[in-house]
Protein backbone atom coordinates (compact mmCIF):
# COMPACT_ATOMS: atom_id res chain seq x y z
CA UNK A 1 0.00 0.00 0.00
CA UNK A 2 3.14 2.11 0.04
CA UNK A 3 2.09 3.47 -3.83
CA UNK A 4 -0.39 5.24 -2.11
CA UNK A 5 1.35 7.71 -0.11
CA UNK A 6 3.59 7.95 -3.02
CA UNK A 7 2.37 7.96 -6.48
CA UNK A 8 -1.31 9.61 -5.49
CA UNK A 9 0.84 12.64 -3.56
CA UNK A 10 3.06 13.23 -7.19
CA UNK A 11 0.16 13.37 -8.93
CA UNK A 12 -1.95 15.51 -7.18
CA UNK A 13 1.20 18.02 -6.84
CA UNK A 14 1.34 18.12 -10.75
CA UNK A 15 -2.20 19.25 -10.97
CA UNK A 16 -1.29 21.76 -7.95
CA UNK A 17 1.54 22.79 -9.69
CA UNK A 18 -0.46 23.62 -13.60
CA UNK A 19 -3.11 25.12 -11.83
CA UNK A 20 -1.35 27.20 -9.91
CA UNK A 21 1.97 27.84 -10.37
CA UNK A 22 2.11 27.47 -14.01
CA UNK A 23 -0.64 30.47 -14.97
CA UNK A 24 1.72 32.78 -12.77
CA UNK A 25 4.82 31.48 -14.49
CA UNK A 26 3.85 31.13 -17.94
CA UNK A 27 2.01 34.40 -18.30
CA UNK A 28 2.96 36.97 -20.14
CA UNK A 29 6.14 35.58 -21.41
CA UNK A 30 8.35 36.95 -23.99
CA UNK A 31 9.60 34.00 -25.34
CA UNK A 32 6.04 32.86 -25.95
CA UNK A 33 4.84 35.79 -27.96
CA UNK A 34 7.84 35.58 -30.15
CA UNK A 35 7.29 32.43 -30.33
CA UNK A 36 3.54 32.45 -30.14
CA UNK A 37 3.06 28.66 -31.46
CA UNK A 38 5.26 27.54 -29.37
CA UNK A 39 3.57 28.84 -26.54
CA UNK A 40 0.01 27.58 -27.44
CA UNK A 41 1.54 24.38 -27.97
CA UNK A 42 3.45 24.78 -24.40
CA UNK A 43 -0.10 25.95 -22.92
CA UNK A 44 -2.61 23.06 -24.12
CA UNK A 45 0.00 20.29 -23.03
CA UNK A 46 0.95 21.86 -19.66
CA UNK A 47 -3.25 21.24 -19.44
CA UNK A 48 -3.39 18.05 -20.98
CA UNK A 49 -1.34 16.62 -18.41
CA UNK A 50 -3.05 18.21 -15.78
CA UNK A 51 -5.79 16.73 -16.90
CA UNK A 52 -4.50 12.98 -17.41
CA UNK A 53 -2.73 13.37 -14.22
CA UNK A 54 -6.21 14.42 -12.67
CA UNK A 55 -8.00 11.33 -14.00
CA UNK A 56 -5.22 8.79 -12.89
CA UNK A 57 -5.38 10.03 -9.68
CA UNK A 58 -9.42 9.62 -9.36
CA UNK A 59 -8.64 5.97 -11.33
CA UNK A 60 -5.77 5.42 -8.96
CA UNK A 61 -8.07 6.17 -5.65
CA UNK A 62 -11.20 3.62 -6.72
CA UNK A 63 -8.44 1.13 -6.99
CA UNK A 64 -7.01 1.33 -4.14
CA UNK A 65 -10.16 1.38 -2.08
CA UNK A 66 -11.17 -1.73 -4.02
CA UNK A 67 -7.69 -3.38 -3.50
CA UNK A 68 -8.23 -2.17 0.41
CA UNK A 69 -11.90 -3.83 0.46
CA UNK A 70 -9.98 -7.07 -1.01
CA UNK A 71 -7.57 -7.39 1.78
CA UNK A 72 -10.21 -6.01 4.65
CA UNK A 73 -12.49 -9.03 3.67
CA UNK A 74 -9.45 -11.44 3.87
CA UNK A 75 -8.12 -10.15 7.40
CA UNK A 76 -9.79 -10.86 10.66
CA UNK A 77 -12.33 -7.44 11.76
CA UNK A 78 -10.79 -5.33 13.88
CA UNK A 79 -7.76 -6.88 13.83
CA UNK A 80 -4.10 -4.71 14.08
CA UNK A 81 -4.03 -5.65 9.95
CA UNK A 82 -7.64 -4.97 9.16
CA UNK A 83 -6.85 -1.42 11.20
CA UNK A 84 -3.88 -0.46 9.28
CA UNK A 85 -5.80 -1.30 6.30
CA UNK A 86 -8.41 0.72 7.00
CA UNK A 87 -6.28 3.61 7.54
CA UNK A 88 -4.36 3.23 4.33
CA UNK A 89 -7.43 3.00 2.29
CA UNK A 90 -8.81 6.65 3.35
CA UNK A 91 -5.30 8.08 2.84
CA UNK A 92 -6.24 8.96 -1.22
CA UNK A 93 -9.58 10.25 0.11
CA UNK A 94 -7.76 12.41 2.46
CA UNK A 95 -5.27 13.65 -0.13
CA UNK A 96 -8.11 14.59 -2.57
CA UNK A 97 -9.64 16.63 -0.46
CA UNK A 98 -6.78 18.48 1.32
CA UNK A 99 -5.75 19.21 -2.77
CA UNK A 100 -9.66 20.17 -3.16
CA UNK A 101 -9.07 22.82 -0.62
CA UNK A 102 -6.23 24.25 -1.29
CA UNK A 103 -6.81 24.66 -4.69
CA UNK A 104 -10.11 26.34 -4.06
CA UNK A 105 -8.27 28.95 -1.67
CA UNK A 106 -5.61 29.62 -4.02
CA UNK A 107 -7.79 29.87 -7.00
CA UNK A 108 -10.18 32.64 -4.71
CA UNK A 109 -6.92 34.54 -4.41
CA UNK A 110 -5.67 34.06 -7.93
CA UNK A 111 -8.95 34.60 -9.46
CA UNK A 112 -9.09 38.37 -10.52
CA UNK A 113 -5.43 38.28 -12.05
CA UNK A 114 -6.66 36.54 -15.06
CA UNK A 115 -10.01 37.95 -15.91
CA UNK A 116 -10.18 38.06 -20.02
CA UNK A 117 -12.18 40.96 -21.57
CA UNK A 118 -14.92 39.36 -24.26
CA UNK A 119 -14.40 39.51 -27.81
CA UNK A 120 -16.21 42.66 -29.69
CA UNK A 121 -17.41 40.68 -31.95
CA UNK A 122 -19.12 37.98 -30.21
CA UNK A 123 -21.76 40.99 -29.11
CA UNK A 124 -22.65 42.19 -32.97
CA UNK A 125 -25.21 40.91 -34.87
CA UNK A 126 -23.28 41.53 -38.31
CA UNK A 127 -24.70 41.37 -41.81
CA UNK A 128 -22.02 42.20 -43.64
CA UNK A 129 -21.90 42.75 -48.17
CA UNK A 130 -19.21 41.14 -50.02
CA UNK A 131 -16.96 43.19 -50.73
CA UNK A 132 -14.07 41.33 -52.12
CA UNK A 133 -12.61 38.07 -51.42
CA UNK A 134 -9.00 37.76 -50.05
CA UNK A 135 -7.18 34.61 -51.10
CA UNK A 136 -10.72 32.63 -51.36
CA UNK A 137 -11.80 33.87 -48.39
CA UNK A 138 -14.83 36.75 -48.87
CA UNK A 139 -14.39 40.12 -47.17
CA UNK A 140 -17.70 41.32 -45.97
CA UNK A 141 -18.17 45.15 -44.76
CA UNK A 142 -20.60 45.98 -42.18
CA UNK A 143 -21.47 49.60 -41.20
CA UNK A 144 -19.67 50.88 -38.12
CA UNK A 145 -18.04 53.95 -37.07
CA UNK A 146 -15.19 52.39 -35.06
CA UNK A 147 -11.98 50.21 -36.73
CA UNK A 148 -12.35 46.43 -35.73
CA UNK A 149 -11.95 43.06 -38.47
CA UNK A 150 -12.52 39.68 -37.74
CA UNK A 151 -12.87 36.46 -38.78
CA UNK A 152 -15.53 33.99 -38.25
CA UNK A 153 -17.79 31.33 -39.96
CA UNK A 154 -20.00 32.61 -42.68
CA UNK A 155 -21.96 30.53 -45.43
CA UNK A 156 -20.56 27.30 -44.34
CA UNK A 157 -16.60 28.75 -44.55
CA UNK A 158 -15.14 31.37 -43.01
CA UNK A 159 -15.51 35.16 -43.67
CA UNK A 160 -13.52 38.15 -42.89
CA UNK A 161 -15.22 41.00 -41.34
CA UNK A 162 -14.21 44.60 -41.85
CA UNK A 163 -16.41 47.77 -40.14
CA UNK A 164 -16.65 50.65 -42.88
CA UNK A 165 -14.62 53.13 -40.48
CA UNK A 166 -11.72 50.54 -40.88
CA UNK A 167 -12.43 50.57 -44.86
CA UNK A 168 -12.00 54.41 -45.11
CA UNK A 169 -8.99 54.55 -42.51
CA UNK A 170 -6.71 52.19 -44.00
CA UNK A 171 -4.63 52.22 -47.44
CA UNK A 172 -5.13 49.42 -49.84
CA UNK A 173 -1.98 47.53 -48.94
CA UNK A 174 -2.64 48.34 -45.29
CA UNK A 175 -5.80 46.71 -45.82
CA UNK A 176 -4.08 43.64 -47.09
CA UNK A 177 -2.22 43.26 -43.86
CA UNK A 178 -5.40 43.37 -42.17
CA UNK A 179 -6.60 40.68 -44.45
CA UNK A 180 -3.55 38.32 -43.98
CA UNK A 181 -3.60 39.08 -40.39
CA UNK A 182 -7.44 37.17 -40.50
CA UNK A 183 -6.16 34.59 -42.96
CA UNK A 184 -3.97 33.31 -40.68
CA UNK A 185 -6.50 32.77 -37.79
CA UNK A 186 -8.37 30.90 -40.28
CA UNK A 187 -5.91 29.41 -42.07
CA UNK A 188 -4.13 27.97 -38.27
CA UNK A 189 -7.62 27.04 -37.24
CA UNK A 190 -7.04 29.57 -34.05
CA UNK A 191 -11.02 29.66 -33.77
CA UNK A 192 -10.58 25.84 -32.32
CA UNK A 193 -7.81 26.64 -29.74
CA UNK A 194 -9.94 29.21 -28.63
CA UNK A 195 -13.10 27.20 -28.43
CA UNK A 196 -11.11 24.25 -26.61
CA UNK A 197 -9.74 27.53 -23.99
CA UNK A 198 -13.32 28.91 -23.55
CA UNK A 199 -14.66 25.33 -22.97
CA UNK A 200 -12.28 25.04 -20.23
CA UNK A 201 -12.81 27.98 -18.76
CA UNK A 202 -16.72 27.28 -19.11
CA UNK A 203 -16.31 23.72 -17.24
CA UNK A 204 -14.24 25.76 -14.12
CA UNK A 205 -15.24 29.21 -14.23
CA UNK A 206 -13.22 29.36 -10.64
CA UNK A 207 -10.12 27.69 -11.80
CA UNK A 208 -7.66 31.00 -12.12
CA UNK A 209 -5.40 28.99 -14.45
CA UNK A 210 -8.65 28.10 -17.31
CA UNK A 211 -8.68 31.76 -16.81
CA UNK A 212 -4.90 32.86 -17.84
CA UNK A 213 -5.77 29.71 -20.62
CA UNK A 214 -7.82 31.41 -22.11
CA UNK A 215 -7.14 35.06 -21.71
CA UNK A 216 -3.32 33.45 -23.25
CA UNK A 217 -4.49 31.93 -25.74
CA UNK A 218 -6.43 35.22 -27.46
CA UNK A 219 -2.79 36.62 -27.35
CA UNK A 220 -0.65 34.21 -28.44
CA UNK A 221 -3.59 33.64 -31.45
CA UNK A 222 -3.11 37.47 -32.14
CA UNK A 223 0.74 37.51 -32.32
CA UNK A 224 0.93 34.13 -34.10
CA UNK A 225 -1.31 35.58 -36.86
CA UNK A 226 0.70 39.02 -36.86
CA UNK A 227 3.86 37.12 -36.79
CA UNK A 228 3.02 36.18 -40.44
CA UNK A 229 1.42 39.52 -41.39
CA UNK A 230 4.88 40.41 -40.63
CA UNK A 231 6.48 37.96 -42.49
CA UNK A 232 4.86 38.92 -45.89
CA UNK A 233 4.90 42.98 -45.35
CA UNK A 234 7.22 43.59 -42.60
CA UNK A 235 6.95 43.86 -39.14
CA UNK A 236 6.78 48.41 -39.31
CA UNK A 237 3.87 48.54 -41.41
CA UNK A 238 2.09 45.81 -39.15
CA UNK A 239 2.69 47.65 -36.07
CA UNK A 240 1.73 50.91 -38.23
CA UNK A 241 -1.66 49.05 -39.03
CA UNK A 242 -2.20 47.82 -35.08
CA UNK A 243 -1.23 51.30 -34.07
CA UNK A 244 -4.68 52.69 -36.13
CA UNK A 245 -6.91 49.57 -33.91
CA UNK A 246 -5.58 50.59 -30.53
CA UNK A 247 -5.40 54.31 -30.30
CA UNK A 248 -9.32 54.41 -31.99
Amino acid sequence: MLEQLVVLPLLLTWVLLVTTIAPITLSNRKLFVSMPNFGLAVWFLVFISAALATVFAVGFALWSMYRTYQSLSSTELFGETWFIEFVLSLVPWAILALIGVTLAWINIKLDPMFQSAKDIHTKLAVVGTKRREYRGVPVMEFAAEFPTVFSTKHAGGFGIFISSATMRLLSDQQLDIVFEHEFAHIRNKHYLLKRVAKLIRTLTPRLAASNALESEVNILCEASANKRAAKKFGSERVLEVAAVFHGA
